[in-house]
């Protein structure tokens, strides 16, 4: 199968299922790959603690359409690691990812990051309804992207290993980039950690970094945490500061058992920027305007530093 990809720029995977070993295949630039219906990327039991099932490294131009991935969560080898992946994408750009359905991997579904430290990130990257169930770290990490468009992704369950979290927006140093993003109509249902997560701690370093995140109606139904926003000094070395805008739209929290909104940015050049929310308590009932906001507030979680701004 690797020979077959290397060769062609278009590759059309037969419609049943087809093992893999935790090689898994890399993708090169200039590719097109369709699944057929039935066709079925199964990964073999692995005992290593990283692995991509599919690869995009260092690539442009590539388009995968209906792939369709599963994991070793339950047939796992050992219990190290958490960085076992369906789909990492690795500093490339112009990146289409449409209908990929990602499902028990000892990692993350989704994985978004650099290559290596100090070579860019991604740029120009779409993913168009991704279906993702029971991945063991989170459905989809975003590390370092400039352009980003993440279109009606549905994540189930991610539990497992902290963050569980359905969409977890996670730098790992201050080379990392989360530039022009858009998340649009997310479903996010029975996560551990949060629907949504940014956390912003690891882009301090020497240099003033910037992020601009928009999500558009977001949904949440029942995972511990509906929405989580921080940015914590632990890694600021100097006075370099992490400023932009992340703008949450018409979001809905439903029956979140910790808290749908904590937030904790202790940089004040971060604004946070929450349009109408509706919160569904976890008695089930729908809050009006004013109790929303009474619940917000009086839930004590979030930090009164922080550059946040509800209107309802």
């Amino acid at each position: 199968m690797q020979q077959a990809i290397n060769a062609h720029d278009i590759i059309i995977f037969p419609p049943f299922p087809i093992r893999v070993n935790d090689n898994g295949l890399v993708i090169g630039s200039n590719k097109v790959i369709k699944f057929l219906p039935g066709s079925v990327l199964l990964l073999q039991p692995s005992n290593k603690s990283t692995y991509n099932i599919l690869k995009i490294s260092g690539a442009n131009n590539v388009t995968l359409i209906d792939p369709v991935i599963q994991g070793d969560r339950y047939t796992h080898i050992g219990k190290l690691g958490e960085w076992g992946n369906g789909i990492g994408i690795y500093s490339s750009s112009n990146i289409t990812i449409n209908q990929p359905k990602i499902s028990n991997c000892w990692g993350d579904g989704i994985y978004l990051g650099q290559l290596k430290q100090n070579v860019s990130g991604n740029f120009n990257i779409k993913i168009i309804k991704a279906g993702l169930v029971h991945n063991r770290r989170n459905g989809i990490s975003v590390i370092s992207v400039n352009g980003l468009s993440l279109i009606a992704p549905h994540i189930y369950y991610s539990d497992g290993t902290p963050p569980m979290d359905g969409i977890d927006f996670e730098p790992n140093s201050s080379t990392d980039e989360l530039k022009n993003i858009d998340v649009i109509n997310p479903l996010t249902v029975y996560n551990k950690g949060a629907g949504i997560s940014i956390g912003l701690k690891n882009l301090y370093g020497l240099i003033d970094k910037q992020v601009d995140i928009t999500i558009t109606q977001p949904t949440d139904s029942c995972s511990s945490i509906g929405f989580r926003a921080t940015a914590t000094l632990t890694r600021q070395l100097n006075d370099e500061i992490i400023s932009g805008t992340i703008l949450v739209k018409n979001p809905h929290w439903i029956k979140n058992d910790v808290c749908p909104l904590r937030v904790n940015m202790l940089d004040q050049h971060i604004l946070l920027k929450l349009v109408n929310p509706t919160i569904v308590d976890t008695l089930n009932k729908k809050l009006n305007k004013s109790a929303a906001a009474a619940y917000l507030i009086n839930s004590g979680k979030i930090n009164k530093i922080s550059q946040c701004i509800i209107t309802y």
